[in-house]
């Protein structure tokens, strides 16, 4: 890392040129040739130029990424890459070339897609880099309150009088995944998680008529402390850290003022001064402050593996996927990366996904492998496969029932839910085989219900209880049943005359994948064994369950997908088979979580969304599904090949049989 990434470009070395032109579908550049490229960077493109230098009397192809002119991206490569921008800065000298040292190094990695000149980059900060910054916030407990109604902070830009105040800038300076600690009326009462950057917003009217016009707004996730934790036990030792710019004057009492910095070392102090306060997961999980994690307080007996500390690997999300690809690959079988990404993105947005196809094309095994990779099997309880019987013909047969006795016999989901709760940092996965032998409406519908209850509560997932037989599950027989935020449920189908057709209950609550590629001649590659590795459930879980809960800061991204969506619904209205809000925030859901990942090309996404969200709504054998079908198939050409190919699907299959659907 050289000072000309922030300002210029990269210079590719010798030894990549050959990659280069290998994801460039073996096109090389002339000398002084230049072609436009697009970085995929978090989910975002980015324009660049990638050119071969013409050096004269150089014997040598010199290739350079040039972004000059991209503000945007120079921006993002100073804030992604802040501690080789602060250490060229103090270090250069006129324009001698300052390098990096290796201790604190950065990188880019570029990938190819499958299309020439159009690379996915992924930026890799130094470690001590990504750690979160502690921060402390002062307000009045009505504001307080107000604030945590709403998930945010807010701080003026501006006083009256056009100065600004350096408790009010350091709003800007706030990153996702940050600890804010909320102090009101003596005493610390909230913590909560960045989720988003600041954004200039006015001030909502919800927070009163003390100060107007533009301010910072930051979305936050807010826990209780309880019990709170009063400043009187803990400021002493704060005042001997000596923490420049911090909450408290040299008497140990709180500055006048909104947000202050703070640090690691402070946290520490203050959860030690309260052992008895409960601090929520986001500070518990994986949380490595810089010193020694054994600070921690420990969990009560009746709440075990509380936090993720040794849960669990900690890596990247693409670190993530990348080892679950490889495991399924050393396991012997031939499963597409884009398959597998789509599917732990279906996960990610909803627990609840269909895996649709023909015999033999390993619906169930890719939900097995994929738990086995990450640390979940059937040995260890945390993968459990149910084959549905054609009998079922209600909830009792998943769940269990009470006999006449008043005993309860539970059913082969029950003990998955129970261990799930016991262990709320694991993932757990169940595969419903199968599932549609018997009518999914009639064994599933109450589990559906209670999936839809969901809610977050304090950085947790609740739902309402499972009642079984009309009786709410006691404590008595082993204790309350609900959907756990770390169970995850698969579903297999086959489409043929001995199953049956799913409601549209169930497709708007899931979705559904198509395993209908097979290629017999395409056989596993050789490779060693890879071991599973642990994955604690953060990877897992819903971070967003109502589209307020990711709408700011993402307000451009979010309206720009609902217009595809909108789009497509004045097309599929005319048939019945419009889609509602709950289609909609989960297609936002997916699409952000591939954004922030970057997992897939953007158009590629909104395709497998289109193809597994609505798609499988449109049936039936009149005139007007053909036009349906028609229109939809002008919207889909150039642009969602996936999506087109099953419209083209459904269209051949109405020309021969009169009556068309989704499944085959």
């Amino acid at each position: 890392m050289d000072y000309s990434v922030f300002q210029y470009g990269s210079h590719i070395p010798l030894e990549f040129h050959e990659d280069f032109n290998e994801a460039n579908g073996s096109i090389t550049l002339n000398r002084g040739e230049r072609r436009e490229v697009t970085l995929i960077i978090e989910g975002k493109e980015y324009k660049a130029a990638l050119v071969n230098i013409d050096r004269k009397g150089v014997e040598i192809d010199t290739l350079q990424l040039r972004y000059d002119s991209n503000n945007d991206l120079k921006k993002l490569l100073k804030e992604r890459f802040q501690r080789s921008y602060n250490y060229i800065e103090q270090n250069k000298i006129g324009n001698q070339l300052v390098i990096v040292p290796d201790s604190d190094a950065e990188y880019m990695e570029f990938y190819k897609t499958k299309e020439p000149f159009r690379y996915l980059v992924k930026l890799i900060s130094h470690p001590k880099a990504q750690q979160r910054n502690i921060w402390w916030v002062n307000q009045k407990i009505a504001t307080l309150n107000t604030t945590v109604e709403h998930g945010i902070l807010w701080a003026p830009l501006k006083t009256s009088d056009g100065r600004t105040q350096y408790h009010w800038e350091t709003m800007a300076e706030l990153r996702i995944g940050d600890i804010v600690l909320h102090y009101a009326n003596g005493a610390l009462r909230y913590v909560s998680e960045v989720l988003a950057p600041a954004i200039i917003k006015p001030k909502p009217n919800y927070l009163g008529e003390q100060w107007e016009g533009e301010g910072r707004l930051v979305k936050v996730r807010y826990h209780k402390l309880q019990p709170s934790i009063k400043l009187n036990t803990f400021n002493n030792r704060i005042l001997e850290l000596n923490i420049n710019r911090g909450p408290l004057d040299v008497n140990g009492s709180v500055k006048q003022g909104f947000l202050f910095y703070f640090s690691q070392e402070g946290l520490k102090i203050v959860m030690e001064a309260q052992p008895k306060t409960d601090w929520p997961e986001f500070i518990t999980r994986a949380y490595e402050l810089e010193e020694d994690n054994s600070v921690l307080p420990e969990a009560p007996q009746e709440k075990p593996n509380e936090g993720f500390e040794n849960h669990g690997t900690i890596l990247s999300v693409s670190e993530v996927l990348g080892h679950i690809c490889s495991y399924i690959a050393a396991q012997g079988f031939t499963f597409e990366e884009e398959l597998i990404k789509n599917f732990y993105l279906s996960l990610k947005t909803k627990p609840f996904v269909i895996l649709a196809g023909i015999s033999g094309t390993g619906k169930s095994k890719i939900g097995e492998l994929f738990a086995a990779a990450v640390g979940a099997t059937e040995k260890n309880g945390r993968y459990r496969l149910i084959p549905v019987r054609p009998d079922w013909n209600d909830s009792a047969d998943l769940l269990g029932y009470y006999n006449l006795q008043g005993e309860f016999v539970a059913g082969p989901l029950v003990k998955v839910i129970k261990d799930a709760i016991q262990n709320p940092y694991k993932p757990y996965f169940v595969c419903l085989d199968e599932m549609n032998l018997a009518r999914v409406e009639y064994y599933f519908s109450e589990f559906l219900s209670i999936i839809e209850s969901r809610k977050l509560v304090d950085g947790r997932i609740i739902s309402h209880g499972i009642n079984i037989n009309g009786h709410e599950h006691s404590e008595r027989d082993g204790g309350k049943l609900y959907f756990p935020e770390n169970l995850y449920v698969i579903g297999t189908v086959n489409m043929d005359e001995t199953t049956y057709a799913f409601s549209r209950k169930v497709l708007d609550r899931a979705n559904t994948i198509e395993l209908t590629e097979v290629n017999l001649s395409k056989f596993p590659e050789v490779s060693e064994a890879i071991d599973a590795i642990e994955i604690d459930n953060r990877y897992f879980k819903s971070d967003y369950l109502l589209i307020k809960d990711c709408y700011v800061g993402n307000e451009a991204f979010i309206q720009e997908k609902v217009q595809i969506l909108e789009e497509i619904n004045s097309i599929i209205a005319r048939g019945g088979f419009q889609v509602g809000y709950r289609v909609r925030d989960e297609f936002c859901f997916y699409l952000l979580y591939n954004k922030e990942w970057g997992l897939l090309p953007e158009e590629q996404a909104v395709d497998f969304q289109i193809l597994q969200k609505i798609l499988p709504r449109i049936q039936g054998s009149d005139g007007q599904v053909k036009e349906i079908l028609e229109e939809l198939e002008r919207l889909f050409t150039d642009r969602y090949p996936a999506s087109l190919r099953k419209v083209q699907f459904m269209l051949g299959r109405l020309e021969s049989d009169g009556f068309t659907s989704f499944w085959p």
